[in-house]
């Protein structure tokens, strides 16, 4: 056959040999970039373009696809091609799909006309020293002068310089193959350059820095050449290298040497493809940061002169490498090529490398939160801290698409993000927050691999998103892969959810990986979303199913009611009462008792009822949050002999904590004596209200009423009849064959493992389905005690509440020791658990250990009732209250817990704790029948403690999901400013008000002035909040969203992230920078103090000022400085919506690094005055963490 061809082109042709061997090569090289190519996708033939406008038509009509046309496309020969849905993954695995379809792009390179006018000082023309031509006006004026007909020949004019475009092809580049790619276009055909040659920057299998022809799979055939083969004698070649400068071959210096061979040699930079504040992350952050400047054109790299910019960085030029640095943004490109140009007075950034560089431990990477130990939140939250907001909202996105490829990053970004560029979606891949789901090596078309979330951080992200920006986002994927499976959006969720109709047409196939995580971030949302995505779930894990026939029966009311002789009456009506009185009294239930009642079902199927009986005395209120859960049936339980019952108190808790559950409340006339019930009143108020039954249970009257209806509700509950895989039910039954009380969770992904499913989402889903059921708990929430499966819940319970009802610790009014805890819990099955079991106590909010007295706690529901006498200052007060339509048990106890850190003196008692910070003091007081909790601050900073107090009960509020209350702002009228009773408004209407551009309001009391919306807010909380209804609000503010509960942590966060001290001064009118007295090279920063040239000043003092208490004497800069961070941290706080100081800190941090003035100005007070007379200055509770991560980075 070749020989053949070789014939036909040689006599058809007249193609000679060499011609023929290069139009083979060629053809050979086109065939394997297009068979590596994604974007050329595979074309659709005519029967499919077909196929795919019939189903449109049919989408149009309403009408499904039918499943005898389905089984015919499924027989198609294998040889017709077909439009595919997921990009292609190079590796195939059974949950990839072998078929590749065209995601439209969106341009990495967004401006490049701007870019290439950039390049123009470059775009000189010089003599050829090669190529003649004829100078057509010098020979006819010879021939007019001399009358020679001789020509006149002159050398042809071409561009001044070759481009060696050298690309570092380590794996952290793979994300801008798509960026350089257009680069390389950019640089070719706009005319700028000779010559422009593509290289890798690659090692050998001796670690050696080699490169070769080209980049990714168009190079994987050729051989590896000498970084000397770039070198040019005559000067006119340039080199660019192309890095984010993350990888060994940059942290370990090996790319150092080759830097050097052509620096020395001719003109050189690099095109950082990172934005600058990043860099301190990269090997540049190992670097001196200079100013570079040519005087001639071309000049090369060890030539141009270098001026330090750090004040303290010790310049070593002679021992470095000093290469340009600059970025693909116009205005960095048109600097650096007016300085190559040789522009006088041109300074472009730099960086000198050392030659004698310590190599860092590949452990130790820069970029290095893909670490293991790092749990999903750190993720997330040291993520959160330091990505620019727009990576933040790309992150936020791309955890709603079901699909993460390259391509699918840039469909979002057009569809959703147009203002983001390719920068943000570096910041979210070397963020530690993904992982490919094939291995990536220097031939990886980046296009093809396929990602995925790092374990737990999908669901933190989607969490964070309105509903609504996760929807759009599945939505415009989804339009994609409807449309490559050949169905319209309609039809397509049909194979969604009902895949087994469709199991031998091929579809499901294809659509099942995706279907999986849809059904994963749908069930983030809740609601009807999480039930269809426990739909496509449960359908597509398994075809072989069971239908789950089990609920849990929730018995609730006050102690004493008989709550524990109903649920042994349902299990055995023939069960012997235990009489009061008697010799053998029921005992009243401590914490929960678990039983089983298995019964046949309306349709003859078994049916297991988990049936919980909660001990009703109150001081088990506190924990119902914990059990209190959907997918369940809550009977009610009153006493006739008693008027203590307070229906609308339960029936409010189960609104609140089940997501309004089905209730039948369960009359027991003790005696028969009836019990009046105001049953439409409660009708009217609780909807889910099924029944109100009475029962004796002595004679049994009643009772088998009450089991009928309790049989037909419990069926009736939406989750019933659910299909679930036999893999679950599996799992589900070794748990129970487990004699032991708990296990870790890696225990039971391990169990998950063994019975064929391996998914954490799917076993995260089971275990939360066990956990409705009552089957097992797994606060899967909780950052402790997710890690613990309890297989026996009566155990736990138990353990904890047996603690509370000990009579020594009721005794001492909730305090206890680790003594007492041995006695409590010496029986074998707690012995070895009993700091788990107290660390599980204190996760529930019921104690916290006394500070300075170790291992003593206090459960603050036993206090005593009895408020102690103290002082107060009650001059110009902060007031604050919070009313709420109904108030669950445990709120300030949960509060007392979360701040007993600062209680002044042990003040503190059952409904009421003063707090101390500094000067200042809050009263915080419940008056539960109120529905009340009532705050007051006095001293100095007020505003301070008060925010930290508002953080903590917003985060108890965000844990109750439909809780109604209102946070009252006092008004500071003249008749109401000092009152201890001033007329309130509630902050969400003085919100509104200030939306709707009304910026007044009227007090309630004589003579009603009018007072200010934003004074009110800014005098109570400090800032102002203004929830907008837009749109382009509502991005701004989700994404300004953060979920920070530990200052401590966030100001260490806040320090990580790199303030650059090194001035960045615009070379033309650079003033240098000195302390009076000091000079300026070897200045250090060490420990806590600040040494100087030998003038040594500990944080905090002042020279030649003085601070006295809070009187600060008058320091020009000190007192400028302070006023520019008061100005900042205002403006930022009444904008901001997220109410935390954390994150007005960070904004306020990122705003200081883009303004060198303001970033000297702080640093020279910080020294002058101490960093202490900084915080005193500024009123605002962000200050310190602004201040602390400046004088944290400076000692870094």
């Amino acid at each position: 056959m070749i020989d053949q061809l070789i014939t036909a082109l040689s006599k058809e042709v007249e193609m000679s040999a060499v011609e023929i061997a290069d139009t083979l090569w060629l053809a050979l090289q086109m065939q394997e970039f297009q068979a590596e190519s994604v974007s050329s996708g595979l074309p659709l033939n005519k029967e499919d373009e077909r196929g795919i406008n019939k189903q449109e038509s049919q989408s149009e009509q309403g009408i499904l696809p039918n499943i005898s046309d389905l089984e015919k496309t499924q027989t198609q020969p294998p040889e017709e091609q077909k439009a595919g849905i997921y990009p292609r993954n190079q590796q195939h695995t059974s949950k990839s799909l072998d078929l590749s379809f065209k995601v439209p792009d969106a341009p990495s390179l967004r401006e490049p006309l701007t870019l290439a006018r950039g390049l123009k000082p470059l775009m000189r023309r010089v003599p050829s020293g090669r190529e003649l031509v004829l100078d057509e006006a010098a020979t006819i004026q010879r021939i007019a002068d001399e009358g020679l007909w001789i020509p006149v020949i002159k050398p042809t004019v071409e561009p001044w310089l070759d481009l060696e475009l050298v690309v570092d092809e380590a794996i952290s580049m793979q994300i801008w193959r798509h960026t350089i790619k257009e680069l390389e276009r950019l640089l070719k055909n706009y005319g700028i350059f000779r010559d422009v040659r593509v290289w890798g920057l690659i090692t050998d299998e001796n670690e050696q820095v080699q490169i070769r022809r080209g980049i990714g799979a168009t190079a994987k055939n050729q051989t590896t050449r000498s970084p000397k083969e770039l070198i040019d004698p005559s000067g006119r070649r340039l080199v660019l290298v192309v890095s984010d400068c993350v990888s060994s071959l940059w942290r370990n210096g090996a790319v150092t040497p080759v830097l050097e061979l052509w620096a020395k040699q001719g003109s050189m930079a690099i095109v950082q493809m990172l934005p600058k504040w990043l860099w301190k992350r990269t090997a540049l952050g190992r670097a001196s940061e200079v100013r570079l400047r040519g005087l001639t054109p071309g000049m090369s790299n060890h030539k141009l002169i270098a001026k330090e910019v750090s004040l303290w960085d010790e310049l070593e030029e002679e021992k470095g490498v000093k290469v340009p640095v600059f970025t693909l943004e116009a205005d960095k490109v048109v600097t650096w090529a007016q300085m190559l140009s040789g522009k006088g007075g041109i300074w472009t950034l730099g960086y000198v490398f050392k030659l004698d560089a310590t190599p860092v431990n590949k452990d130790n990477g820069l970029f290095n939160l893909a670490h293991s130990d790092l749990s999903a939140e750190e993720r997330v939250q040291a993520f959160r801290v330091t990505a620019s907001p727009m990576a933040r909202k790309l992150a936020g996105l791309l955890a709603s698409a079901p699909v993460i490829s390259l391509p699918i990053v840039r469909l979002i970004r057009e569809a959703m993000l147009k203002d983001s560029q390719q920068v943000h979606v570096a910041e979210v891949f070397l963020g530690g927050l993904l992982k490919s789901l094939s291995e990536i090596n220097a031939d990886t078309n980046p296009d093809y691999v396929q990602y995925d979330f790092m374990d737990g951080v999908r669901e933190l992200l989607v969490d964070s998103v309105p509903s609504q920006y996760v929807l759009n986002v599945v939505d415009e994927i989804s339009k994609y892969v409807a449309r490559k499976a050949g169905l319209s959006l309609e039809d397509f969720a049909t194979v969604l959810r009902n895949p087994q109709q469709f199991k031998d047409s091929g579809i499901v196939e294809e659509v099942g990986y995706f279907a999986t995580v849809t059904a994963q971030v749908l069930r983030r949302l809740g609601g009807e979303y999480a039930k269809w995505a426990d739909e496509i779930n449960t359908q597509l894990l398994e075809e072989d199913t069971k239908v789950l026939y089990e609920a849990r029966l929730f018995i609730i009311g006050e102690g004493g009611v008989g709550k524990t002789s109903l649920a042994n009456k349902l299990i055995d009506s023939k069960y012997k009462l235990k009489l009061e009185g008697g010799d053998n009294p029921e005992k009243s239930t401590e914490g929960i008792d678990v039983l089983h009642l298995d019964f046949p079902n309306f349709s003859g199927n078994p049916f297991r009822m988990n049936i919980w009986d909660f001990g009703g005395q109150e001081i088990y209120h506190a924990t119902h949050q914990f059990f209190f859960t959907k997918r369940s049936l809550y009977l009610l339980v009153a006493d006739t002999r008693q008027d203590n019952t307070d229906f609308n108190y339960w029936l409010e808790v189960v609104e609140l904590l089940s997501e309004a559950s089905p209730v039948i409340i369960v009359k027991n006339e003790k005696q028969d004596r009836p019990c009046q019930v105001n049953e439409n009143q409660l009708r009217g108020r609780f909807p889910n209200i099924k029944k109100i039954l009475s029962t004796n249970l002595a004679s049994n009257r009643g009772l088998s009423e009450i089991l009928t209806a309790v049989q037909h509700h419990i069926s009736q509950l939406p989750h019933i009849g659910t299909l679930l895989p036999k893999t679950w039910v599996r799992v589900r039954e070794a748990l129970e064959a487990d004699n032991r009380n708990h296990i870790t969770q890696d225990e039971f992904f391990t169990l998950c493992d063994t019975h064929g499913f391996k998914r954490r989402e799917d076993k995260l889903q089971l275990s939360g389905y066990l956990h409705d059921l009552g089957v097992c708990l797994h606060f899967q929430e909780d950052p402790i005690l997710k890690n613990w499966v309890i297989l026996k819940p009566e155990w736990v319970t138990t353990a904890v509440y047996t603690v509370l009802d000990t009579p020594e610790v009721q005794k001492a009014l909730g305090c206890f020791t680790h003594k007492d805890l041995a006695k409590i819990w010496a029986d074998d099955q707690y012995s070895d658990m009993r700091d788990e079991l107290l660390q599980l106590m204190m996760r529930f909010k019921l104690c916290y250990e006394i500070p300075h007295r170790p291992r003593t706690y206090i459960a603050p529901q036993l206090l005593s009732p009895n408020q102690p006498k103290y002082d107060w200052d009650d001059r110009e007060n902060l007031i604050l209250r919070y009313y709420y339509d109904f108030m669950p048990k445990g709120m300030l106890t949960r509060f007392i817990v979360e701040m007993h850190k600062p209680i002044d003196n042990e003040l503190i008692w059952k409904d009421g704790v003063i707090l101390t910070d500094g000067n200042a003091r809050a009263e915080v007081i419940e008056a539960y029948y109120k529905n009340e909790i009532r705050i007051r601050v006095s001293g100095f900073p007020k505003k301070d403690l008060l925010t930290r107090i508002r953080h903590e009960f917003n985060k108890i509020h965000d844990s109750y999901e439909k809780l109604r209350y209102q946070e009252l702002i006092p008004c500071n009228c003249p008749t109401c400013k000092g009152s201890q009773n001033p007329h309130a408004y509630a902050l969400k209407k003085l919100q509104e008000r200030i939306q709707n551009q009304n910026h007044e309001i009227e007090c309630d009391k004589p003579p009603y002035h009018k007072v200010n919306v934003h004074s009110l807010i800014d005098d109570a909380i400090g800032h102002i909040q203004i929830s907008q209804a837009t749109e382009n609000d509502q991005r701004e503010e989700y994404y300004s969203r953060e979920a920070y509960e530990d200052m401590q942590e966030i100001t260490k966060l806040a320090v990580s992230r790199e303030i650059t001290l090194k001035q960045e001064q615009a070379m033309t009118n650079e003033k240098n920078q000195t302390w009076t007295g000091d000079r300026v090279d070897g200045d250090k920063v060490m420990g806590d103090k600040d040494t100087i040239a030998g003038n040594k000043m500990k944080t905090g003092d002042v020279a030649g000022d003085a601070i006295a208490g809070n009187k600060i004497v008058n320091s020009q800069n000190l007192a400028q400085a302070a006023k520019d961070i008061k100005d900042l941290l205002d403006q930022i706080s009444a904008t901001d919506r997220s109410n935390k100081p954390t994150i007005i800190a960070v904004k306020a941090i990122e705003a200081i690094e883009k303004n060198p003035t303001l970033k000297d100005r702080i640093i020279n007070a910080g020294k002058e005055a101490g960093f202490a007379a900084l915080d005193a200055a500024v009123d605002h509770p962000s200050v310190k963490i602004v201040t602390a991560a400046i004088k944290g980075a400076m000692e870094a």
